[in-house]
């Protein structure tokens, strides 16, 4: 209706400025008509008839016009409401339009809404699990040595127990040698006190070791540390320097040299260490046998047929570790055989060996890996980290998916292969210059990195670590090459003997100078250093 109104009010005063110039026109004509009757004579004057005609036959005339004009003046007029009512169309079709739109995002931020509401508990529910999970391995060790201290505790106050009723015993027998005067057995109860009193001495010894070894870790403060590294520099003078330089003089004097076909350098060391320099590649490989030989001393070997010599390594609990070598002494199996008769594979080279192929020319060439982790994750430094987070990088996987296993050959000297997996850098120990001793001060600082990686063997004995010996860049490439394999070796040894870590799961392999911690040609103690990473899920086991 309003529309309509609308319309009408237009409309009308459309019409009448149309009508009120066709009524002056049609005025005009009449005035002009009597203007010529006037002028005419009378004679001359049209009948009334005729008139009629006249008058009849100019407004036939000129109505065509005028109606012509009118339709043209409605045609517009009907052109200017249809683009009115278009653009009313549209301005409401572009409203309802924005009114969808506005509802449709209001739906959407609800469903958002609904969602994050219906996930948070989920959510909660799933960081309440990982916290259970993060906390569940240190309530479990904790809960294990207190366990082991409890059982230890109570071995001791049986024994404890069993001396006080032999020393009752030797009461009572004392008794009886004073009411028989017997002089002789008295001193027999006498040396059997003295035994008790050993015994019981012996007991209590143990008991306060056992107190100290679950308290030393806690007692060990930053401040201690700073003292201990103080005093390990006051202990250095030049007559332990002078002695060790000695050592690393004895090994060169007792080199030998010579030129191979194609200009390749070979210098064999007294220790079967085998130095070899081929272009620009520089490698050492020792006897794989010598280090397992020190710790275990029980040995025997057999020689087979196809020229392989199989050593036989026999442990303290009856535990045999069976290494197969070439006359080169070149490693082409280790495994690890219990009085059950049960075999446990380490290392498996045998797919991989060829005898006519030197271990110098071994290599995989790799792209660096993309390191997705932190820096301080990927390099852990020893001294910051607790046994929890060593245990937790050596059990970690490569950083990278690995196409196939490989021989231990191809670990050792392809670095961008071992640069898959995380390592340890050992910054607590740090050796003299031109030494590969580990001081004994420096000893202890190696119970965490034991601790962890016995940790790893005890839920899969078959694991494999790596340890890496390394110098600084003063001295000749040969001698840093044969120090830093002996400082690898050194550190495997201290494992095994002092922290009783299986000496079949470690390989030990020096560098140099090749990999510098500190970019420096001097001499400079952190890059006197050892690392340690697993190599397992590279190493090929014959599986």
């Amino acid at each position: 209706m309003n529309r309509f109104s609308a319309s009408l009010s237009v409309a009308v005063p459309l019409a009448m400025l149309i009508a009120m110039p066709l009524a002056a026109r049609a005025e005009g004509a009449r005035a002009e008509i009597r203007l010529v009757q006037a002028a005419q004579p009378p004679d001359a004057q049209v009948p009334e008839e005729d008139k009629d005609k006249d008058k009849d036959k100019a407004k036939r005339k000129g109505r065509p016009k005028e109606e012509e004009r009118a339709k043209a003046e409605d045609e517009r007029r009907r052109q200017e409401r249809a683009k009115d009512d278009a653009a009313r169309a549209k301005s409401e079709a572009e409203r309802k339009s924005k009114e969808d739109q506005a509802r449709a995002e209001a739906e959407k931020r609800k469903q958002e809404q609904d969602k994050k509401a219906a996930e948070r508990p989920s959510r909660d529910k799933a960081d309440r699990a990982r916290l259970t999970r993060e906390q569940k391995p240190t309530e479990e060790k904790a809960k294990a040595e207190d366990e082991e201290a409890r059982k230890e505790r109570a071995k001791l106050e049986q024994q404890r127990a069993k001396l006080l009723k032999e020393r009752e015993a030797a009461e009572r027998e004392r008794a009886k040698a004073r009411q028989a005067n017997q002089r002789q057995h008295e001193e027999e109860l006498k040396r059997q006190e003295e035994r008790l009193q050993a015994e019981e001495r012996r007991l209590k010894e143990r008991e306060d070791k056992l107190k100290q070894r679950g308290e030393r870790t806690r007692q060990l403060t930053d401040e201690q540390r700073r003292r201990a590294e103080e005093l390990r520099e006051r202990a250095k003078d030049l007559k332990t320097t002078e002695r060790r330089l000695d050592r690393l003089e004895d090994v060169q004097r007792q080199r030998q040299r010579r030129i191979e076909e194609g200009g390749r350098i070979v210098i064999d060391e007294p220790d079967r260490r085998r130095i070899v320099k081929d272009k620009d590649r520089l490698v050492i490989r020792h006897d794989e046998t010598a280090r397992l030989r020190f710790v275990t001393r029980d040995v025997r070997t057999e020689r087979r047929r196809d020229g392989i010599t199989v050593y036989i390594f026999t442990r303290g609990d009856g535990i045999q570790i069976v290494s197969e070598v070439d006359d080169d002494g070149r490693l082409i199996r280790r495994y690890r055989r219990t009085p059950q008769g049960r075999q446990i594979v380490l290392i498996d080279n045998s797919r991989f060996y060829r005898r006519d192929r030197p271990f110098f020319e071994i290599s995989v060439n790799l792209p660096p890996p993309v390191i997705r982790i932190p820096r301080e994750r990927y390099i852990v430094e020893y001294s910051r980290a607790s046994e929890d987070e060593l245990y937790e990088t050596l059990l970690a996987p490569p950083v990278e998916r690995l196409g196939r296993t490989y021989s231990l050959d191809e670990i050792r000297y392809s670095h961008e292969l071992r640069a898959r997996m995380r390592r340890i850098d050992l910054d607590e120990i740090n050796f003299e210059f031109g030494s590969w001793e580990v001081t004994a001060d420096q000893m202890p600082t190696l119970e965490r990195l034991a601790g962890a990686i016995n940790r790893v063997l005890r839920r899969s004995p078959d694991e494999v670590f790596l340890i890496e010996g390394y110098t600084d860049a003063v001295g000749s490439e040969e001698d840093n090459l044969s120090l830093s394999d002996r400082r690898a070796e050194a550190v495997a040894v201290i494992l095994s003997e002092v922290f009783e870590v299986p000496p079949e799961n470690l390989v030990t392999q020096g560098y140099g100078e090749q990999f510098l911690k500190v970019e420096t040609e001097g001499p400079e103690r952190a890059n006197r250093r050892v690392a340690v990473r697993r190599i397992t899920p590279m190493l090929s086991q014959g599986r």
